[in-house]
Formats: C-alpha cells, sequence, structure tokens
C-alpha cells in the first residue's frame, strides 16, 4: 500500500525512526542521502507500508524555487534492503517484488498524483543509462529525456553530483525553457 507521510500513522512513524537508524549504521553508500531526511520538507513524501506498519520503500516529491516551477518527483528514492530481491519471499498478496516493481509503483503514484503540475527526475548518469532507466520503468510514453545535463542545484553549486540529466513529463514539456537557465555547457 502507497500512502503519503501525512496519513502515516504512529506505528508507521516509529518505524520511520527504526529505518533511520538502520540506515544510519548500515554499510549503504548512498546513507547520507538519508539520514536526518524530514518527510514534511517535500511537497508529499510517499512510502509503500506492508500490512504490519513496515517502511518497504519510500521516495519524495521535492519543490524548489530554483526550478521554476517544477517538481522533482523519485526524489530521495530508498528501498529497505531486505525487500529489494523479494521474488521467493513475497506472498501472493504482496504486488512488489523487486526493485524495479517498488520503483514503478512510486514514479506511477507520484505521475499520476501530480499530473496537472510541471514534473521532472533527474539522475546523475549518461544520456544512455537514462534512457534505460525510462524504458525499464515504462516511462517512454510519459516523460520526454532532455538533451544536454543540468545544474539541478543551482547554478552556484560546485558539487559534481548535482549536474544531472533530466526527463519531464510530457505534460510539461511546453514549460521546460523555465529551466533552461539551469542548463550546464
Amino acid at each position: 500500500m502507497i500512502i503519503s507521510w501525512q496519513d502515516a500513522s504512529s506505528e508507521i512513524k516509529e518505524d520511520w525512526l527504526r529505518l533511520q537508524k538502520e540506515i544510519r549504521y548500515s554499510s549503504d553508500k548512498l546513507k547520507e542521502n538519508y539520514i536526518g531526511l524530514e518527510p514534511e520538507s517535500f511537497l508529499d513524501f510517499n512510502l509503500i507500508v506492508s500490512e504490519t506498519s513496515e517502511i518497504k520503500a519510500f521516495a519524495g516529491v521535492a519543490q524548489k524555487d530554483i526550478w521554476q516551477g517544477f517538481n522533482r518527483i523519485c526524489t530521495r528514492l530508498f528501498i529497505r534492503p531486505k525487500f529489494r530481491k523479494m521474488e521467493s519471499q513475497g506472498s501472493a498478496l504482496d504486488q512488489y517484488t523487486n526493485i524495479t516493481s517498488y520503483t514503478t509503483a512510486l514514479i506511477d503514484y507520484q505521475l499520476n498524483k501530480f499530473k496537472e503540475k510541471d514534473l521532472f527526475i533527474s539522475r546523475e548518469c549518461t544520456f544512455r543509462s537514462f534512457a534505460k532507466f525510462l524504458r525499464t520503468f515504462d516511462l517512454n510514453r510519459r516523460m520526454t529525456l532532455l538533451d544536454g545535463f543540468y545544474k539541478v542545484c543551482g547554478l552556484e553549486s560546485t558539487n559534481p553530483k548535482c549536474v544531472q540529466k533530466i526527463c519531464v513529463s510530457n505534460n510539461s514539456f511546453p514549460h521546460i525553457n523555465r529551466l533552461d537557465y539551469l542548463k550546464y555547457e
């Protein structure tokens, strides 16, 4: 089941604290992206939770002034390690069986919930690997991969990880000129 943070029960919020501790002491090379994450700071923060209120995965919809009215979906996507490969462990009731199914579910949820907004996904990768990402998650019909790289943290950022490829939802395509100033040459 996918829910928004504002609808999370106290049990789910308690599990959030446990999950934060798990991440802090994990060997996950991207753990700094998730430690201290504040779900309330997002336009929306979505969780996939089990029948027992355990958080399986999460991703936010981020909103920043520098994006000129665009919102980034699939922000800080995280899948709890024990749920990353569950093909043999999933129950018949569990539609989420691997990384692809969790990611697809969260992206679909966010694209549908915010279809009236200008949306984008960004990744630190090559054009070819982002195109593969779009095919893997069946996004080719709903999103358009833009040429070039964009400084998604703003022009003043010197962090090389902030220079990323982006794709925009097709209904946002007429408004992409608002992102031109972030284009990295």
